[in-house]
Order: structure tokens, then sequence, then C-alpha cells
């Protein structure tokens, strides 16, 4: 697989937005807990006389200390190993590239190829249509397989699908190259690749269950790089074309 170099070109103030953002990906709040949702509704309909809300708050910290005594000591590294992908252990290749600043990286071992992004004319006679519309295909490119033979494959909208709240449609101008996956019905545009790294699995700051962004493997601080996880990835565009297949 041929791999391009990326620009070595440092601007340090790019680098500490890209930092922040990366910070950000792992300092989602959780999801509030149905449970906890309907603690909070009680507490709020309690009478606001005096021992009613003692008798809420002796509550409180009745099951509070409840769920700390029952929670094995273990618990937290059980949930740790759980969040970490069967190909992150114990170390692994991946292949780095930028989208739009933002530095990226994939285990190499789900690569099939890298090549010279060329997309199709749009044709909006599939079901498609949606995902063009709300950018998340950027487009069709012919992509070689094994037999020599060309097939049509969708491109990703990387930039989109990876940071929609600071995605812009300028961000699509940069993609110079689309990666294709074993096993994946469609490719990711990239603007350059930056070679491959090695990394262990101790390198990672994993991503917890509540981080919404389900595509995020985990982040690799000292190389202010996202680790995407494509088995993650694929299921979610599986799924979005279920869900357009029943409309």
């Amino acid at each position: 697989m041929h791999i391009d170099i990326s620009d070595s070109r440092h601007d340090s103030s790019s680098d500490k937005a890209v930092q922040s953002y990366i910070d950000s990906l792992m300092l989602e709040a959780p999801m509030p807990k149905v449970a906890d949702l309907a603690s909070s509704s009680l507490e709020e309909s309690l009478d606001v006389t005096p021992v009613s809300k003692q008798s809420a708050k002796f509550i409180k910290q009745l099951e509070l200390a409840q769920r700390q005594s029952s929670k094995p000591k273990i618990s937290h590294n059980l949930e740790r190993a759980q969040q970490i992908p069967n190909w992150a252990m114990p170390s692994f290749t991946c292949l780095s590239f930028k989208v739009a600043g933002l530095k990226l990286a994939v285990p190499a071992s789900f690569i099939r190829s890298m090549e010279i992004l060329e997309l199709e004319p749009v044709n909006f006679a599939s079901n498609d249509e949606n995902d063009y519309v709300n950018g998340m295909i950027l487009g069709k490119a012919l992509i070689p397989k094994a037999d020599q033979n060309l097939v049509a494959m969708p491109v990703l909208n990387t930039a989109n699908v990876i940071m929609p709240e600071r995605y812009d449609v300028s961000m699509t101008e940069s993609y110079r190259h689309v990666l294709t996956f074993h096993h994946c019905a469609w490719a990711l545009a990239i603007d350059v690749s930056g070679g491959e790294i090695q990394l262990s699995s101790k390198q990672i700051r994993w991503r917890s269950a509540h981080t919404r962004r389900e595509w995020l493997a985990g982040t690799v601080v000292d190389k202010m790089c996202a680790l995407i996880d494509i088995d993650v990835l694929d299921r979610q565009m599986l799924a979005n074309t279920v869900l357009q297949g029943t409309d």
C-alpha cells in the first residue's frame, strides 16, 4: 500500500485548537440515567416542608451508600477492558491521516487500499439521495477490486461524519485520497496521509461508554490524534442504509 507523507509545517495556534478539540472528544458529559431522572422528578414532587426535604435527602444518601457498597472494586477495570477492541491488544499499527486539520488514525489491519479521489457524477436514482442531501456521502468513486474490475463505492464525507458541529462545506475542497477497507462497502475521504504509527493499548485514552461519538475508539494524547473504530463506523453506516430502506 502506497503511503503519502504529510506536510510537516507546524502551526502552533492550529495545534492548540486541534488539541482542544481532541480533549473535548473525551470530555462529553454522560447522558442522565432514567433512574436519576425519576429520582429528580420524585424529589420535585415532594412537599417543600423542611421535613420532606430532609427525608428526600436521607433516601438519596441511603441509595448512594447501597450502590457504593454493592459495586465490586474491580468494576472500573472491567468497564475499561470492555471498551478496548480486540484489535488493540496489546500493540498494533495504524495509518494516520488528516481531515480538515484534525489528525485521525485507523488500524492498518482494516485497510485494503488507498486511492486517488476521483468522484463519479452524482446519480440520485438510488435511495442514497438522503445521504447526499445531508452531507454524509461525498459521492461515489470507482475502486478497483481484487479481480481488477471497478466498483462504484460510496465515499463518506469524513469531516461531516466525524465533526458535524464544526463542519463547513469548504472542508471538502482539501480531500485528495480515499481509504478503502476490508468488508466495508464504503470508502473514507481524507486530505493527506501521515504515514504509519505504532501504538500500544496503554498509549490510548479509551472512550467511555457514555461518549456519544460511537465511531471514536479513543484518543492518542501525545500524538494529538483521534482513533476511529472502523467496525463501529461500518455498523453505523449499515444501520443508516437500513433506515433509509424503510422510508
